[in-house]
C-alpha cells in the first residue's frame, strides 16, 4: 500500500482496531520494515463506539514523543494530532481565531448545565479541550454521577502505569488450606492496587476450630461475590453466559488507614469450573483473612464453602436464616442506593476502568450484563452490615455501673 485512510476510526464496532492497525501497517511497509506508503487515521469526537481502551492504547502508540532510540518510530508508526474546540471556533477568513476567547465561551457553557450531569457530560463530549474529553464515554441513563465517574475514567485511562498489579493467588507448595501466596503474573486472573498486596506477617489471618477454618479479619475486609453455577459448557446460549466477578474492599485498617473504603482486589473471568472460581474466591479470602458476601440465589458456592469447611467464611445479614443476600428488587434498589453514595463521596478511591465503565453502563433491569457493577454493589453492602464499634478514649468512673442503693439501719 502507498496510501491509506481511514476515516472515523473511533467510531469502530466488533473490530480491533490496533490489531487491524497491525495488518494496514504491515502492507505499508516493504521487506526490510521501512515505510513504504502513508497512512493517516482521523475522527471526529462526541458519538465514540466501539472499544475505548483499543483506541487509547492506538493514541498512546502514536505519541511523537516517545519513540524507539533504533528505528525512531513510534510504537504504531503513527503521530498523533489532536485539535481542542477552542480552535476551530469562529475562525475568520484566514484561519485564525481567538483562542482565549474561545475557550472562555465553552467553559461558561459548561458552568451553565453544570447541575445537570447528564447534559453537562454531552457538552464536554461535543467541544472537548483535552483529549481525555474527547474519549469520554456517553452516560446518558447514568444512575449515578456521571461526572465524577468520567473525570475519574479519563485519569485512569491516560495514566502511564496502571494503579494496580496483576497476578495470581496460590496455595503454599500446592498445599490447600495451609497458605495462600501471591504470585505477580501479567496475565494472571488478579488485580490488586499498588501498595496493598499484605506481607508476610499480616496475610493468611485465618485460624481453624474444631474442623472449621475462620477469617479473623472480619473487622477489616468484605469480600463480596457475584457467582455462577453451571460449567461453561452447560450454558445453552454461550452468549448469555456470564463472568464469576468479585472485589475485596477495606472497611478500615489500622496499620494502613489510606485504604479505608478502597476496592482493593478485583476478579472478573469465567472459568469451565465453577469450583475453580469457588477456590479462587477462597484463596483472596484466605490471603486477606475476609469474609465472604454473595448473591444466594446461586447456592454453589456456598455449598463448596460448606464441603471444605469453610462455611464460617460466609457472611450473614442480621436476622437472616442462611448467608448471603437474595437478588430481589428490594435489594438491587438497596445496591444501587449503596452504589450511589459510594460514588458521591469515594470514587477518587477506585482503581480498576472496567468497574467504572460497568457503573456508568448500569441497567437496574438487566443486571447479568453487569457482573463487576453487581459484584462491588454486594461487597458494599455486605461492608455496611459489620462495622467497628466506635471504642472510648476516656476513663471512666467504675461507680456508674452500678445502680446505687439506700440502705437503712435498724
Amino acid at each position: 500500500l502507498h496510501r491509506y485512510i481511514g476515516d472515523e476510526v473511533f467510531k469502530t464496532e466488533q473490530v480491533n482496531v490496533v490489531e487491524r492497525h497491525a495488518v494496514n501497517k504491515f502492507c505499508c511497509t516493504d521487506h526490510n520494515g521501512n515505510p513504504l506508503g502513508l497512512m493517516m487515521y482521523t475522527s471526529t469526537c462526541e458519538e465514540i463506539k466501539g472499544a475505548v481502551e483499543e483506541y487509547i492504547d492506538m493514541w498512546k502508540d502514536s505519541d511523537q514523543k516517545v519513540r524507539d532510540p533504533d528505528t525512531n518510530q513510534t510504537t504504531s508508526g503513527l503521530y498523533s494530532l489532536f485539535v481542542s474546540s477552542d480552535e476551530l471556533m469562529d475562525r475568520d477568513k484566514y484561519g485564525f481565531c481567538d483562542k482565549a476567547k474561545n475557550r472562555a465561551k465553552i467553559i461558561a457553557k459548561s458552568r451553565a448545565v453544570e447541575g445537570n450531569r447528564s447534559k453537562l457530560n454531552s457538552l464536554v463530549r461535543k467541544e472537548p479541550l483535552t483529549i481525555e474529553e474527547a474519549f469520554r464515554m456517553a452516560a446518558r441513563t447514568c444512575l449515578f454521577n456521571s461526572v465524577k465517574l468520567t473525570e475519574r475514567l479519563d485519569y485512569l485511562h491516560f495514566r502511564d502505569e496502571p494503579l494496580y498489579e496483576t497476578g495470581d493467588f496460590r496455595w503454599e507448595n500446592d498445599v490447600k488450606f495451609s497458605r495462600v501466596k501471591w504470585i505477580p503474573n501479567k496475565n494472571g486472573a488478579f488485580k490488586i492496587k499498588e501498595g496493598c498486596v499484605l506481607d508476610e506477617e499480616h496475610s493468611n489471618q485465618v485460624h481453624q476450630v474444631g474442623k472449621n477454618w475462620v477469617p479473623r479479619n472480619g473487622h477489616k475486609y468484605v469480600l463480596g461475590v457475584d457467582p455462577f453455577d453451571h460449567h461453561s459448557q452447560e450454558v445453552s446460549d454461550q452468549r448469555q453466559k456470564s463472568d464469576g466477578a468479585f472485589y475485596l474492599k477495606c472497611k478500615f485498617d489500622a496499620a494502613n488507614p489510606d485504604w479505608a473504603d478502597t476496592p482493593i482486589v478485583e476478579y472478573c473471568m469465567r472459568k469451565d469450573k465453577p469450583t475453580d472460581f469457588y477456590e479462587d474466591t477462597l484463596m483472596c479470602a484466605w490471603f486477606y483473612g475476609s469474609p465472604v458476601f454473595f448473591e444466594s440465589q446461586k447456592q454453589g458456592i456456598r455449598l463448596w464453602f460448606d464441603d471444605h469447611d469453610c462455611s464460617k467464611f460466609l457472611l450473614w445479614l442480621p436476622g437472616a436464616k442462611s448467608p448471603g443476600i437474595p437478588s430481589s428488587p428490594a435489594t438491587l434498589q438497596a445496591l444501587a442506593e449503596y452504589m450511589e453514595q459510594y460514588v458521591e463521596e469515594h470514587t477518587d478511591k477506585i482503581v480498576f476502568p472496567l468497574l467504572i465503565r460497568d457503573a456508568l453502563a448500569f441497567d437496574i433491569s438487566k443486571t447479568r450484563k453487569f457482573d463487576r457493577m453487581m459484584a462491588f454493589g454486594w461487597t458494599l453492602v455486605g461492608s455496611d452490615r459489620i462495622k467497628l464499634k466506635a471504642k472510648s478514649e476516656a476513663a471512666n468512673d467504675i461507680s456508674r455501673l452500678f445502680k446505687k442503693r439506700k440502705i437503712k439501719a435498724r
